[in-house]
């Protein structure tokens, strides 16, 4: 996870380089930080929400709003690198590793089904094992 952390980190810096050499453009897409920002561990949780920057109802943002918000996300994910990385290490060893895959010997009895009706209490339950 930690690589994920710094793909990010570099894929901001890049989008943050090409804000600041267009001159000619007022309007930023918040997509360009956006998608980056959805690639950090656990953002379909929604946890990096708040990272996010929010544009008006077109997407777009005043070009130096979006340069100030990409240097802040930045400081933010180059001081917590670690911890972020730290943090979401524990999806790649949730799976406990592959044990002794031999069968299981176990014996089976058949059970023949019971003719007896059973009395009828007012609420049918299923009972799963």
């Amino acid at each position: 996870m930690g690589r994920d952390v710094e793909a990010v980190i570099e894929a901001l810096k890049i989008a943050l380089e090409e804000a600041r050499n267009a001159n000619d453009e007022t309007w930023w897409k918040v997509d360009a930080a956006n998608r980056w920002i959805n690639r950090l561990p656990g953002a379909w949780t929604g946890r990096w929400r708040d990272l996010k920057l929010k544009g008006d109802s077109g997407g777009d943002v005043d070009r130096n709003e979006f340069i100030g918000h990409l240097r802040a996300t930045l400081a933010y994910l180059e001081a917590n690198r670690e911890a972020i990385a730290r943090a979401w290490s524990w999806s790649k060893h949730r799976r406990p590793a592959k044990q002794n895959e031999d069968p299981i010997d176990a014996d089976f009895d058949d059970v023949a089904p019971s003719k007896a009706k059973l009395p009828r209490t007012g609420k049918a339950v299923r009972l799963i094992k």
